[in-house]
């Protein structure tokens, strides 16, 4: 998949995640023009108010590029029917609030492909604004993206079930497992349970005596020696 198909179904995503963008697209002929909130960008296609537009890097260069600022940009179709930009205004703007309900998830990460995450079986969105961080100060966010690190996703539920993700805390619990495993080996264990550890430690013993020899039995071997 290109990078321009790839921003499209991003476009038509946060066309249905996100009412409250506020973008607005006109067209007159072969020219067009577009107002509203920057969503995402990669690779020259930057997604304004949920429309997929091309901006040249002489004219992106011009931008400190910033989630949520409104732009406000015109050009011309190419033969393909993109929108190619040549002119870019930028001003500072927020993310827009979602509408949809709001959610958490916490689960061990099972496939990481660009954009699109799978934690715990579930489709996660990563967004370009999406924050990513380490739970420990002392670990890097990147080389814990990966599978089988644990990710709590806080974001909101499109309506086909995947989490448009706010932001993402990896936790690095592979040093932790082997501890956590017997912590909570502890916490299961019920006042039977040690009972029957007992019965089995006093069992083991009587076993362990009955095998060594008496004293009477040593006097023994020792008179038959003596007679000898």
């Amino acid at each position: 998949m290109t990078h321009f198909a790839t921003l499209t179904a991003i476009s038509l995503l946060a066309i249905a995640i996100l009412s409250a963008c506020g973008g607005a697209a006109e067209a007159d002929g072969n020219t067009w023009r577009v107002t509203g909130p920057l969503l995402a960008w990669e690779s020259g296609i930057w997604v304004v108010g949920g429309v997929p537009i091309v901006v040249p890097d002489d004219i992106a260069s011009q931008h400190e590029l910033v989630l949520g600022s409104t732009v406000t940009a015109r050009g011309v179709f190419d033969d393909a029917g993109r929108r190619v930009a040549d002119d870019v205004a930028m001003e500072s703007g927020e993310w827009p609030d979602s509408t949809l309900p709001e959610t958490t998830l916490v689960g061990k990460i099972e496939r990481v492909d660009g954009t699109s995450w799978t934690v715990d079986g579930r489709d996660v969105i990563v967004a370009t604004g999406t924050i990513i961080t380490a739970s420990k100060s002392n670990a890097d966010a990147a080389q814990l993206t990966r599978s089988g690190t644990i990710a709590e996703v806080s974001g909101n539920i499109t309506n086909d079930n995947r989490i448009v993700a706010r932001e993402i805390i990896l936790h690095d619990r592979s040093k932790n497992d082997a501890s956590t495993s017997e912590d909570q080996s502890d916490k299961n264990k019920t006042p039977s349970d040690d009972r029957e550890k007992d019965k089995t430690k006093e069992a083991e013993t009587d076993s362990e005596k009955k095998d060594e020899p008496s004293d009477d039995d040593s006097d023994e071997d020792g008179s038959d020696d003596d007679d000898d």
